[in-house]
């Protein structure tokens, strides 16, 4: 049976249009996309190997202001979309102190730098292996951040 939709127009099926991508293709578009936007002190944690967490990792990045923080997270919301990789959720893009985007087996923060410093995931998930992150365009590795303690 076909159906007629007004103007031409017709529903899309967002299961259908999603691309088949590498958790490590994946962690290679967020953090390049992250870094145009000037992300700072950017990590990766590997949840994969661990029982009862209900993401394969994290990507923990910050900047220095509310601005910067809503730039990036909306340059990553919409770099998404363009790769049909829509996040399942995005929490805290009112505020722009911490931005989560959530999209599916990879969940990103986007902090301002004190509320970084206050909440310190890197030290409460210390114990998940990190993510060997991608070099960067300038050709080095992004640079590893002291422990805070």
């Amino acid at each position: 049976m076909m159906i007629n939709f007004p103007f031409g127009i017709e529903p899309q099926n967002h299961f259908q249009r999603r691309i088949a991508i590498t958790f490590e293709e994946k962690i290679e578009m967020i953090v390049s996309t992250l870094r145009e936007k000037k992300a700072e002190n950017i990590r990766g944690m590997d949840f994969r190997n661990l029982e009862g967490v209900i993401t394969d990792g994290f990507i923990i990045c910050s900047a220095p202001s509310e601005r910067q923080v809503g730039a990036i997270s909306e340059h990553l919301r919409s770099t998404l979309k363009e790769q049909n990789l829509t996040p399942r959720s995005i929490e805290g893009s009112g505020l722009n102190h911490w931005v989560l985007i959530d999209t599916g087996d990879i969940v990103v923060h986007i902090f301002l730098d004190r509320i970084r410093e206050f909440y310190r995931l890197e030290q409460l998930w210390g114990h998940a292996p990190v993510i060997a992150l991608p070099v960067s365009p300038a050709g080095s590795l992004s640079p590893a951040e002291p422990a805070r303690g």
